[in-house]
């Protein structure tokens, strides 16, 4: 989220025609792409509206005003995606970017929707503050691909809390033009773009295997930052005109920022459903990798996925802690050769066949396998075995 709303503070900047901010918007919108696909469209809105607003702003100052900044941007840009467009030209098979646009124009699975998507956006937004420490773990509850929504406001309502919004900062760009406060009419110009993008996104968002889940849109809390930083803006603005009440108005927003900003301190673990739910397993995940000095010396080893369950929290960090170790590790299974690169590929030379599992075959080995790692947690045990490769 903390990157998110970077990305839309250097889009508003940019926005109002300050062109050397134009490399960190490809900088960090580069970022955000690249670590969560669901980001994508709002980073292409956000850069599109930012280039349309700061024309305006920069036409007369010429050429060279922005022959620099678009030079460091493309730079940026080119350091930013130079992997993957190598990747795709180099790699044996389809590379990542023709199977993400292969993926965006195939038959699409179960999407959230456009009833769903209004009312996820007030939930988050309005109904439960955006600034609370449980709105992240309560607005979006769980929901399976096909279910509606449980707990959240109904349509009606959502549909008035986010039209009364977009309303709201629509006005304040509409005075801002008008009384010449050009930075505030840009911001909320910004802030509506952002609104109105966000609702598109995710009603078209896929829903993933485990359903509907918060994990997934996690730039719904900075753009409901950036729409009320802008209302709270314009008025500190407006109140700016009466010195007494302005200065007034700068204590009490200082005041509750700072309140909120303690209350929301790193203390408090959100149990939302998502990656942060698995955190009550790594001590367990911890003992398990503890134990695999018994492969130290052993030669290259064969991981096998097999019976790996979904999104368990396991073999990642036992595979990073073999590459720790220097242990050599390979695979034949094509999804983690493509997600760890050719030079994980086996071509016979490993000699122990490596694999999880979880449950009672954990406790009770089955004949000729080697519990090499193992470890309990509150679902029951976990092992490592090996076995050697004829």
């Amino acid at each position: 989220a903390r990157p998110t709303m970077a990305f839309l503070v250097v889009a508003a900047a940019v926005a109002t025609g300050d062109t050397a901010m134009a490399p960190w918007l490809a900088g960090v919108g580069s970022l955000l792409v690249q670590t969560h696909l669901s980001l994508a469209p709002l980073v292409a809105a956000m850069v599109a509206a930012a280039a349309l607003l700061a024309w305006p702003a920069r036409r007369h100052a010429g050429a060279p005003a922005w022959r620099r900044p678009l030079a460091w941007t493309a730079g940026v840009l080119a350091l930013a995606w130079v992997l993957p467009v190598v990747e795709q030209f180099t790699s044996p098979s389809r590379g990542n970017l023709s199977r993400l646009a292969g993926a965006a124009t195939e038959a699409e699975a179960s999407i959230v929707g456009p009833t769903r998507a209004v009312r996820i956006v007030a939930e988050a937004t309005v109904v439960r503050p955006w600034f609370t420490r449980s709105s992240y773990e309560d607005a979006v509850p769980l929901t399976p691909g096909g279910a509606p929504l449980p707990d959240t406001v109904g349509l009606v309502p959502a549909l008035l809390v986010v039209a009364g919004l977009v309303a709201a900062l629509v006005a304040v760009a509409v005075a801002a033009r008008r009384a010449r406060q050009s930075a505030v009419a840009t911001l909320a110009t910004v802030a509506v773009v952002a609104l109105t993008v966000e609702v598109v996104a995710l009603a078209r968002s896929p829903v993933n295997p485990t359903g509907i889940a918060v994990h997934g849109m996690r730039w719904l809390w900075p753009v409901a930052a950036l729409a009320t930083a802008t209302l709270v803006a314009a008025l500190l603005v407006l109140l700016r005109a009466h010195r007494s009440w302005g200065r007034r108005a700068l204590l009490g927003v200082a005041a509750l920022v700072l309140a909120i900003a303690v209350a929301n301190l790193p203390t408090y673990a959100s149990r939302s459903w998502g990656p942060v739910a698995l955190t009550a397993e790594l001590p367990a995940a911890r003992d398990l990798v503890a134990d695999l000095d018994a492969l130290d010396g052993r030669g290259t080893v064969l991981f096998d996925p097999v019976g790996l369950r979904y999104a368990e929290p396991y073999s990642g960090l036992v595979l990073a802690a073999l590459q720790d170790r220097g242990v050599p590790f390979v695979f034949d299974d094509e999804v983690l050769i493509r997600q760890f690169g050719e030079g994980r590929r086996h071509r016979d030379e490993a000699t122990l066949r490596l694999w999880q599992v979880e449950g009672p075959d954990a406790a009770d080995p089955p004949p000729g396998a080697e519990r090499v790692a193992y470890a309990e947690h509150d679902d029951g045990p976990v092992a490592l075995l090996v076995e050697p490769i004829a």
